[in-house]
């Protein structure tokens, strides 16, 4: 059983230690906004650990689109449906949008597998790095 809610800023603290165990790179400052912020974030709690993941999706009113631009599970939470539920939900909150968007490295091929078995699409590709 999945249980996903709004992220809140209360929860800041374990968001970043997720963060920082599983993307190291990725800018706590932007974490920090999207909790705080006008961004989707939505969390995703295993009944006996609390928060095992996080997603992240920027709304662009004008273009109707959205971008995920984060979906992080701890790896002892993987392969149990975090990830599907937290994408399902964050499509569900972007209803009114006509597109969600997304990048990830090229050669995460289980990334890029995950991502096509909800259905999302290549479009393109930027060179060297994303497709």
């Amino acid at each position: 059983m999945h249980s996903i809610r709004a992220a809140s800023s209360g929860e800041l603290g374990s968001l970043q230690a997720i963060r920082a165990e599983v993307l190291p790179e990725a800018s706590a400052s932007l974490l920090e906004y999207c909790v705080t912020g006008p961004p989707v974030a939505l969390t995703t709690r295993a009944p006996t650990e609390g928060i095992v993941g996080y997603v992240i999706a920027i709304r662009d009113r004008q273009e109707k689109a959205a971008q995920l631009v984060s979906l992080t599970i701890v790896p002892s939470a993987r392969r149990e449906g975090h990830g599907r539920a937290l994408v399902d939900a964050v499509v569900a909150r972007l209803a009114d949008h006509d597109r969600l968007h997304l990048l990830t490295p090229a050669d995460n091929t289980a990334a890029v597998e995950f991502y096509e078995t909800l259905g999302f699409e290549r479009d393109g590709r930027l060179d060297g790095f994303y497709i």
